[in-house]
């Protein structure tokens, strides 16, 4: 049955000051993925402007927030399937000087977006809940979407080569019980039912050939992140 649209104001809520808790802690590296894009857009583009950025996914745009605070943007847009989530992201002070949209929508269906080209696009801690397939058509839509030369910002959640999905969620659900010290019992059990559900996080030798099969023409840099299960890339379209 359907869940009534208290029921889903409270489910939010809940996941939501989790959500905040996990950010506020640093618990999933957003201080260390801010500073190396940060970092890579002063290496790449001499902090120039960003033109204009996408986030897909963006929940409430904590990274490109942060960067564009630093750097300006021509436009920046949002994408989530989350409504509320989008409420939040809009709330930052940084889109009081910097042109803003907010589009709710599937990341399986960006026809939202159609004929538009994006000189930076993010995704971050998102891909990794579709399925192998819906990953490929994702990246095929960035290639769709990213302007020559435009930078792709990718971090998310990333299977070890060596582990099946089983085996590393058991691995990552080890570290968050020991190192995500502000947790509550409940908490952690709403992260454990979460995370077994809904993650399905690829190797980055896999992510590596669905780019290939996306039709990309791209270099990709690992950025130094030093968690071993979040992982942060710049990849770069060339112009052929």
């Amino acid at each position: 049955m359907a869940e009534s649209g208290g029921q889903v104001d409270v489910i939010f809520d809940q996941h939501w000051r989790l959500y905040r808790k996990v950010i506020e802690s640093n618990y999933m590296d957003h201080e260390e993925i801010v500073e190396a894009f940060s970092n890579h857009w002063v290496k790449t583009a001499g902090g120039k402007p960003m033109g204009r950025v996408l986030d897909l996914g963006c929940g409430d745009a904590e990274v490109p927030s942060q960067i564009v605070e630093q750097f300006g943007c021509v436009s920046f847009t949002g994408v989530d399937s989350s409504g509320k989530a989008l409420e939040e992201a809009a709330k930052r002070p940084i889109w009081d000087t910097v042109e803003s949209r907010w589009i709710t929508a599937d990341l399986r269906d960006l026809s939202q977006l159609d004929r538009e080209k994006f000189d930076t696009v993010f995704a971050g801690f998102t891909a990794h809940h579709l399925s192998r397939e819906e990953k490929e058509a994702f990246l095929g839509e960035i290639g769709r979407l990213l302007k020559q030369d435009g930078i792709f910002y990718f971090f998310d959640v990333f299977l070890l080569e060596s582990m099946e999905r089983e085996e590393s969620i058991d691995q990552y659900l080890e570290w968050i019980a020991e190192d995500w010290k502000k947790i509550t019992k409940a908490e952690y059990d709403m992260i454990d039912t979460h995370i077994r559900a809904a993650d399905f996080p690829e190797t980055v030798s896999w992510i590596d050939e669905a780019v290939k099969k996306a039709g990309l023409c791209i270099s990709r840099v690992r950025l130094p992140i030093k968690n071993k299960f979040h992982l942060a890339f710049a990849l770069t379209r060339k112009s052929p």
